[in-house]
């Protein structure tokens, strides 16, 4: 077996001890969360190359139109610099964003897994907080007794994390704020 968890589960809503230890078998989530990793790696790869074909495609028709056009050199080189900052950023931001799936994708399978495997009565989605990340790391948590030291260690990591890929994915990877002061914060956390 690639990965099996023991979840010890205590009565959740009496002072009373109600334990009972769960077997759950995570080796098809294991075997998936490597296909998915070694898709997103040649996904990645192959962007970055499409990345660079594209800057290089645009630096000869710019080069061309300076040449038709030597007056707007000026201006067709701002283009061509903004045009090859957008391309990469789309890049790195699509990466963020897909990283931060394929992991928020692999815990709703833990916790679905535990669900029914655990006859638990509710699923992590009906956890309170902002961002399914953390309702799954608190899922995991309460129902399965994970050790809090090791998900209070890794909570700031993964809040950063969800605050980036929610800038890119709301806010068009852009600083946002009621003001200047909210949007330097923003610049400090990531």
């Amino acid at each position: 077996m690639l990965g099996v968890i023991f979840f010890r589960f205590e009565g959740m809503y009496t002072k009373k001890e109600n334990i009972r230890e769960v077997t759950v078998s995570l080796d098809l989530i294991f075997e998936r969360f490597g296909y998915e990793i070694k898709y997103l790696k040649e996904y990645l790869a192959f962007s970055k190359e499409s990345v660079s074909e594209r800057v290089e495609t645009i630096s000869d028709q710019i080069f061309e139109d300076t040449q038709q056009n030597p007056e707007l050199e000026s201006m067709l080189q701002d283009m061509y610099e903004y045009e090859s900052r957008a391309i990469s950023s789309y890049l790195y931001h699509s990466s963020i964003v897909l990283v931060y799936t394929v992991l928020e994708s692999t815990l709703a399978q833990i916790c679905t897994e535990l669900k029914f495997t655990a006859r638990i009565a509710f699923p992590y989605d009906k956890i309170s907080g902002a961002g399914n990340v953390m309702k799954q790391l608190d899922y995991l948590e309460m129902m399965a007794s994970f050790p809090l030291t090791e998900i209070n260690r890794i909570k700031p990591s993964l809040g950063k994390y969800q605050k980036l890929r929610n800038a890119i994915a709301h806010h068009n990877g852009r600083f946002h704020g009621k003001d200047e002061a909210a949007k330097e914060s923003q610049k400090k956390t990531f």
